[in-house]
């Protein structure tokens, strides 16, 4: 007999792929703003607003308060998950680490601890280990202004067990 993960899986591939993808990004992301869901995406803006309208009308996403997409229920995203590939998953995050990165720039402190953990940890997601530990150490930085410590903690022991894994750690991070 079908599972769940079965029938949730039917809505989703009932979808455009269009919308598909949509969610595929979604899923990598877990609550995106629509600015970073078009920085991230290859879709035109049409396209994009089309496909969210969709997955919407499906019932598969909602809109919060603050302007954020999410999957209505953490099993549809888990779905999404399960089912990319992993050079697939590895493009996703590695979208939105330089989405996010490019809402950063020009920001004071780089956009803040939260902005830069969500950079740090999608580019860990991404398998980019020069940029993942760059940015740990970054969201780590940030972690400690406003005094998150523990955060702070998490980021600089990724970092390190990154830096032996890339080439000339010292040069890239100081």
């Amino acid at each position: 007999p079908p599972t769940l993960r079965d029938a949730l899986m039917l809505r989703i591939e009932r979808l455009s792929e269009d919308a598909q993808e949509l969610l595929r990004l979604l899923a990598a992301g877990r609550r995106l703003d629509h600015q970073i869901l078009a920085d991230a995406s290859s879709a035109d803006s049409r396209v994009l607003r089309d496909a969210l309208r969709e997955a919407v009308a499906a019932q598969l996403v909602v809109p919060d308060e603050e302007g954020f997409y999410a999957f209505r229920h953490a099993l549809l995203r888990e779905v999404v998950v399960d089912d990319l590939l992993p050079g697939e998953r590895a493009e996703l995050h590695l979208a939105l680490a330089r989405a996010l990165e490019r809402r950063a720039d020009g920001l004071p402190d780089h956009g803040g601890a939260h902005l830069a953990a969500g950079i740090a940890y999608h580019y860990l997601e991404s398998g980019d280990q020069p940029a993942a530990l760059a940015a740990s150490i970054r969201a780590a930085e940030a972690a400690e202004a406003v005094h998150a410590h523990g955060e702070a903690a998490a980021l600089y022991a990724r970092a390190m067990k990154l830096w032996d894994r890339v080439a000339d750690a010292e040069a890239l991070v100081g």
